[in-house]
């Protein structure tokens, strides 16, 4: 074995080491392990795409009408500094989980995790990408929003959800 081989190859051990230290010393006070989701309920990508979708619907029935979109779009809003975003829950919508993007090449196509179609007060389309349990396919996002400057031509948002919290919000042509 090559010397820097050997040597990245140590550091990477006791780094290992170290982050076994760290979580003995504090994982009971802060549970960094414990994902009660996953351990009881076993969900994946796509369970949870639908449960935010069912929240996101003010037509589903957990009865709260446009609340937990109002939600969503206010958190969107203020990422992206625009307030006309939130008007957005009072107007028509279709959500769509696993939205099939039509496939005329080789390398395009795709399944947005969840769609929001509004078609009023404008037409408008936030693509959703729930990546809290799985990795970017080659070119994913960049193929999402082709299709929606393609298909909205007016105005889109492509979102991209992940599990620590590290922010993306790809937008184009918003209102």
């Amino acid at each position: 074995m090559s010397e820097p081989t050997a040597s990245l190859l140590q550091a990477v051990a006791l780094r290992l080491a170290s982050l076994r230290e760290y979580r003995a010393m504090y994982d009971r006070e802060l549970a960094l392990s414990f994902d009660p989701i996953r351990q009881f309920w076993g969900l994946s990508e796509n369970t949870s795409s639908a449960i935010l979708a069912y929240f996101l619907d003010p037509k589903a029935s957990h009865a709260q009408g446009n609340v937990f979109l109002r939600e969503f779009l206010s958190f969107i809003a203020q990422k992206t500094d625009n307030a006309k975003l939130v008007e957005l829950a009072e107007g028509r919508l279709d959500v769509k989980c696993e939205f099939v993007i039509p496939n005329p090449g080789p390398s395009d196509g795709g399944r947005p995790d969840i769609v929001l179609q509004f078609s009023s007060p404008d037409r408008f389309c936030i693509a959703i990408e729930n990546k809290i349990w799985a990795i970017d396919q080659e070119r994913q996002l960049e193929r999402y929003l082709e299709y929606l400057e393609g298909s909205y031509s007016g105005t889109h948002m492509l979102a991209y959800l992940t599990h620590d919290g590290h922010e993306c919000v790809m937008s184009s042509k918003i209102p």
